[in-house]
């Protein structure tokens, strides 16, 4: 036979209270994880409704890295040409500027013989024009710079074209408002 040993009351109020906090500690463990559980129930349901956002979400960012992608590669197509043009534009303006260096050097020595000639030609008196004019076949110098007065005006290079503008009462004074710009 088991002899049990009597247990004072105070031993055994000592075992209740024990068994009082581990139940009590229990009930609050079971409390925070229904809790919990009703917190994890929440958020599970919350993602399942945030899955189809997600989803689209996904599907619009595909889009627009594929848009974007092929916008970059056009913008990468329209930079090549942009540069080459650039290459090519700078070549045609270092060209222009060699032109015109070259343009300005011609211009700076025909600019004597233009201004003698402007001289020159404020000096012609309606005499001379006659005189010119009864020419009916002019010296070789003469009807040379009558082909070149043509070819300034436009005209067919021949004497009898010349003789017809030494008839217009305005000859001189055209001869003289003739610029460098249309030479």
């Amino acid at each position: 036979f088991f002899f049990f040993k009597q247990k004072t009351a105070y031993e055994i109020s000592a075992c209740l209270v024990g068994s009082e906090m581990c139940i009590r500690d229990s009930t609050t463990g079971l409390q925070i994880l229904k809790e919990t559980n009703e917190n994890v129930a929440k958020l599970q349901q919350q993602i399942k409704e945030f899955q189809p956002i997600l989803k689209q979400s996904a599907i619009d960012n595909e889009k627009l890295l594929a848009e974007l992608s092929i916008k970059n590669k056009e913008a990468a197509e329209q930079e090549a040409i942009c540069t080459k043009d650039a290459k090519e534009a700078q070549i045609t303006a270092d060209e222009v500027a060699e032109l015109r260096q070259n343009c300005q050097r011609e211009l700076d020595l025909a600019m004597p013989a233009f201004l003698a000639a402007q001289k020159a030609i404020s000096m012609i008196e309606k005499k001379d024009i006659g005189e010119m004019r009864a020419y009916a076949n002019p010296p070789q110098l003469v009807g040379q710079v009558f082909n070149a007065v043509c070819l300034l005006f436009k005209k067919k290079e021949t004497w009898d074209e010349a003789k017809r503008m030494m008839g217009e009462s305005d000859f001189v004074k055209s001869l003289m408002d003739l610029s460098l710009i249309h030479i």
